[in-house]
């Protein structure tokens, strides 16, 4: 029985070590984030922030600014004249609105397939910058499996073994 509690706390160990290893190697998350919204809608944050999401206005494609209230709006900055949010540059922005104006012309508003081409363009814009860039690692890819099963197998064993010698302890007390 004792055999059981330390093959679990090992069990529990190792699972322990796989997510510190899986939380440590993962990617960073890309700060080149967009979402869609529509003026008068709540928005998350400040746009004047280092960390800011850049707002597109679902109908026309247009940047959308974060009033300190929360609510977007159309700051009128209009063609040709953008500003940087957050991680983007102005010359990303302008690469995102003239791609996000047009398609939003064509088809009156930006449709899902609409939304879907400026997201693979901000991925693209990551992927300038490094975001996304590498592989996963072996490593990486074991991790998560890794901790899962050692902590399920290994706080099993705790349990069976506790429960062995919880048992023994019993019958012999008993005697």
């Amino acid at each position: 029985m004792t055999v059981l509690c330390c093959l679990g706390a090992a069990g529990v160990l190792v699972a322990a070590v796989a997510l510190v290893v899986h939380l440590v190697t993962r990617p960073p998350e890309s700060p080149y984030r967009m979402e869609f919204s529509s003026p008068g809608t709540g928005c998350h944050g400040s746009s004047e922030s280092e960390d800011a999401v850049l707002f597109l206005a679902e109908d026309s494609g247009e940047v959308l600014r974060c009033r300190p209230g929360g609510l977007p709006y159309d700051d009128g900055t209009g063609p040709g004249r953008v500003r940087p949010v957050g991680a983007f540059s102005a010359p990303e922005i302008g690469r995102i609105v003239e791609l996000s104006r047009s398609l939003a012309a064509e088809g009156g508003g930006l449709s899902e397939a609409d939304r879907r081409a400026v997201e693979r363009l901000i991925e693209e814009i990551g992927r300038e910058h490094g975001y996304g860039v590498q592989p996963e690692t072996p490593a990486q890819r074991a991790a998560w499996p890794v901790a899962s099963y050692s902590f399920s197998a290994g706080a099993a064993l705790l349990l069976l073994g506790g429960a062995g010698l919880f048992g023994s302890h019993a019958h012999w007390g008993k005697l």
